[in-house]
C-alpha cells in the first residue's frame, strides 16, 4: 500500500495540473514540451482514483509513484522559471505601476452592467463600426455560436441591441419582449440573450424562463426568424443553460474571450485596432468575467511570492483556477499591448 505522505504529494501535484488525460506525441520531445503538453493533459484526479491508478500500474511501489512526483515537481519548476516566469513577470510590472489596458466601462462603474455591455459588444460585433477591426470580433464571435460562417458576407452584417420583439401573453397577463442582440446577416439570424449579474428574467409560466418567452415572441411577432435560419445563445458567465426546454445554446464569457483573444494573432492588425482590441478585451475580463480591481491585487500579491520563490508558482496556478483567473489570456494581452 503507497504511504499516505506520498500518496498525498503525488495528489497535490496533479491537482494543481489542469485538462485532459494522457500525453500524446510530439515532434518537440524536449522534458519541457513534453511537460508543458501533460500540464495541459493531466485533468484533475481524486485521491481515490489516484490509489486506482497506482493499483493498476506495472510498477506501483511507493518509490517509484514518490519518484515520479518528484519528476512532475521538477519538471514544473523547470518549465515555469525558462518558460512562464517572463510573462508572470510583466504582469507584475504591469500590476504595479506600468499600467494595463483601459476597461473604460469598468473605470466608470459600469463594467458589469448588462445594457451597458451589450452596446459595447455590439459596437466591436458590428463590422462596420470604425474600430478597426473590420469583422473578426463578429467571425470569432459566431464560430463560438457555432454558426457557419462559409457562405456568408459579414460585411453586410446589421447588429442590433436592446431590440424589440414585441409584446406576448403570459399567465401575467401581455408582456414586452427585449433581446439583448440581434445580428442579421443575409437571412441568417443570430438571437443573443445576454446575463451578467442577473438571473434569466420570468418565463411563460412557473416552468419556463425568459429565453422561452422570446421564443413565443419571435414565433407570433417576427415570423422570418425561424428554428432553421436562426441560431439563439444564452450567454452568461459561467455557460449556464437556459430554464426550460428551450433550444438556446449556452455559452460562457470565457467562450468568447478565447476566440476574441485568438484575434491578437493576427499580425495584419493596425495599431489603432490592436489597441482598441486590447481595450475591450480587458473591459470583458474587469466587467463580464469579474475579475475585480481586489481580485488584480490578489493576483499581483501571488504573483510576487512566486517570482521570489519559484516553487510557489504551482499554489499560484492552483490559485487562479480556483478563481477562474484566465492568466495565460491576461499575459498575452498584455504582451501585445507592449508590443
Amino acid at each position: 500500500m503507497m504511504p499516505a505522505a506520498d500518496l498525498t504529494r503525488l495528489t497535490a501535484i496533479i491537482e494543481r495540473i489542469r485538462a485532459v488525460q494522457g500525453v500524446e506525441a510530439v515532434a518537440d520531445d524536449s522534458p519541457n514540451k513534453r511537460i508543458a503538453i501533460a500540464a495541459k493533459k493531466i485533468s484533475d484526479l481524486s485521491p481515490a482514483r489516484i490509489a486506482s491508478i497506482a493499483r493498476k500500474s506495472n510498477d506501483s511501489s511507493p518509490e517509484r509513484i514518490a519518484a515520479i512526483a518528484g519528476r512532475i515537481s521538477e519538471a514544473l519548476l523547470s518549465h515555469f522559471v525558462k518558460v512562464e516566469r517572463p510573462g508572470f513577470q510583466r504582469l507584475y510590472d504591469a500590476l504595479s505601476g506600468g499600467g494595463v489596458p483601459t476597461a473604460t466601462l469598468s473605470v466608470c462603474g459600469r463594467g458589469t452592467r448588462e445594457i451597458r455591455y451589450t452596446q459595447l459588444m455590439r459596437y466591436f460585433l458590428d463590422p462596420n463600426e470604425l474600430h478597426g477591426l473590420g469583422d473578426r470580433v463578429l467571425r470569432a464571435a459566431l464560430h463560438t455560436f457555432d454558426v457557419n460562417v462559409q457562405d456568408l458576407d459579414l460585411q453586410k452584417a446589421v447588429v442590433k441591441a436592446e431590440e424589440s420583439l414585441g409584446k406576448v401573453k403570459t399567465k401575467k397577463g401581455e408582456v414586452g419582449c427585449t433581446l439583448d442582440l440581434l445580428i442579421e446577416i443575409d437571412g441568417i439570424y443570430v438571437l443573443v440573450e445576454h446575463k451578467i449579474n442577473s438571473g434569466e428574467g420570468e418565463g411563460l409560466d412557473e416552468t419556463t424562463g425568459q429565453v422561452a418567452r422570446y421564443d413565443k415572441a419571435v414565433a407570433k411577432n417576427l415570423p422570418h426568424i425561424t428554428e432553421s435560419n436562426s441560431t439563439r445563445v444564452y450567454l452568461t458567465r459561467t455557460g449556464k443553460e437556459a430554464k426550460g426546454d428551450v433550444d438556446w445554446i449556452p455559452v460562457a464569457h470565457r467562450d468568447l474571450l478565447r476566440s476574441f483573444v485568438a484575434i491578437l494573432e493576427d499580425a495584419s492588425l493596425s495599431a489603432v485596432a490592436l489597441h482598441n482590441l486590447c481595450a475591450f478585451l480587458w473591459d470583458l475580463l474587469m466587467g463580464p468575467i469579474g475579475i475585480d480591481a481586489l481580485r488584480l491585487s490578489e493576483l499581483r500579491n501571488h504573483i510576487n511570492g512566486a517570482l521570489h520563490n519559484p516553487p510557489q508558482s504551482i499554489r499560484l496556478k492552483q490559485w487562479c483556477d480556483t478563481n477562474d483567473i484566465p492568466w495565460q489570456n491576461i499575459i498575452y494581452i498584455l504582451e501585445k499591448s507592449y508590443g
